[in-house]
This record gives C-alpha cells, sequence and structure tokens, in this order.
C-alpha cells in the first residue's frame, strides 16, 4: 500500500514474517527474478493474521512459497546429476 507515495521493501529470509507483514510476497531466485508471488495478511488484524497463518490457506501459501524457493535455488536437480 502507498502511503504518501512512498512503498516499503522488507528483505528478509523468514517466509512467515514476510506473510504475516507484508500486502504481496515476492520470492527471488538467484537471478534476481521472480520466482514466486503469494497475497500478504498485513491488511488482516493482528490476531486475525496468525489466525490466517495457521489456516489451511495459510499453510498453503506457506508451501508453495517453499516449493518455489526449493526449485530456484542453484542447487535444485543437482543431486539428479
Amino acid at each position: 500500500e502507498l502511503i504518501g507515495g512512498a512503498a516499503l521493501l522488507l528483505v528478509t529470509h523468514d517466509i512467515d514474517e514476510a506473510l504475516l507483514t507484508a500486502d504481496r510476497v515476492l520470492l527471488l531466485g538467484a537471478s534476481g527474478r521472480i520466482v514466486s508471488e503469494a497475497p500478504g495478511l498485513r491488511r488482516l488484524s493482528a490476531g486475525a493474521r496468525r489466525s490466517a497463518l495457521a489456516s489451511p490457506d495459510g499453510a498453503d501459501r506457506r508451501a508453495a512459497l517453499y516449493e518455489a524457493l526449493r526449485g530456484a535455488s542453484p542447487m535444485a536437480g543437482a543431486a539428479d546429476a
């Protein structure tokens, strides 16, 4: 959400933190390109955010981001070589 024409970029390695504090979560690969996107939970009240993260939908969001992270890793497929 823009406030007074400004936006905030939060960089974190904690997927739960990203989901809890952001409107939109973008996962960047090693190339710097977006490899996955998920809606964040920031617009919900604090209590509702934790409940939403613990819900099946929240678990699905987290799992999709982790799966995209595994696929974007430079080591992805290295075990197959």
